[in-house]
């Protein structure tokens, strides 16, 4: 399984990169939109999005994501801290609140190897379970 972050703040990148590997990801991690961008195109599909939404950075990659051909388009995300109600109707995407635990998304990459998020009714029923 293949994780990719993308968070601008040096140390809450790496907090998200240390549980995404503790949780037997691949990771790879961005600091901007632009290598997101980058990474997503030339390396394998990953299978969970980690973004951080509250820049324009997030929000921009988040977009174009959507915009890509299968299976780029279904993967899904996880907001850190959270999409707004618009966004939430963009399929596959769970948030967590702000602050968020290291256990809520330790235990919520978890799942990602019993489900295949790439359905709405799953993302969904997850999102409802780890809302805040």
């Amino acid at each position: 399984m293949r994780a990719l972050v993308l968070e601008s703040h040096p140390g809450m990148r790496e907090v998200v990169r240390l549980v995404c590997a503790e949780s037997g990801f691949e990771v790879a991690c961005a600091p901007d939109g632009a290598q997101a961008i980058e990474l997503a195109r030339t390396g394998d599909c990953p299978t969970v999005v980690l973004l951080d939404l509250d820049d324009v950075e997030g929000r921009t990659f988040f977009h174009w994501l959507r915009a890509q051909p299968e299976p780029l388009a279904s993967v899904t995300v996880i907001a850190l801290p959270g999409l707004s109600p618009a966004d939430q109707e963009l399929a596959s995407s769970v948030t967590l609140p702000e602050p968020f635990e290291a256990r809520a998304l330790f235990e919520l990459l978890g799942l990602l190897d019993a489900h295949s998020w790439r359905s709405a009714s799953i993302g969904s029923s997850l999102a409802a379970r780890f809302a805040g």
